[in-house]
């Protein structure tokens, strides 16, 4: 059972708090899940975005604010929902996609 591989191999607590995602372009990722809500977090959904960060170790799980209003630019606010594991990032992969056209660079507003 896969239950008992994740706990002989010590991923049993990685698989209760994530779920696997594809993304759009057909990216991989392990994004945060409703199990993990133990106060410290909230559960991804569809419409939030990964993201690579500039300067950052792991991508984050971003979320459009509602009701919030928009920041002095007139943009939307966004919060940030956790971190994930996007196959390829973590080792720049997207910074490198980004300069070939493959990703959009763009600010963010987080509230």
């Amino acid at each position: 059972k896969m239950s008992r591989v994740a706990s002989m191999t010590g991923i049993s607590s990685l698989t209760s708090e994530w779920q696997f995602a594809e993304l759009g372009g057909g990216l991989y990722s392990m994004v945060p899940w409703e199990e993990r809500l133990s106060g410290d977090g909230k559960p991804s959904r569809i419409g939030d975005l990964v993201v690579a960060v500039d300067g950052g170790k792991v991508p984050l799980v971003l979320r459009e604010r509602n009701n919030v209003g928009h920041n002095e630019n007139g943009g939307v606010k966004w919060e940030v929902i956790g971190t994930a594991y996007a196959h390829g990032f973590m080792d720049g992969l997207a910074s490198q996609w980004a300069g070939d056209g493959k990703l959009t660079k763009r600010d963010f507003a987080l509230s």
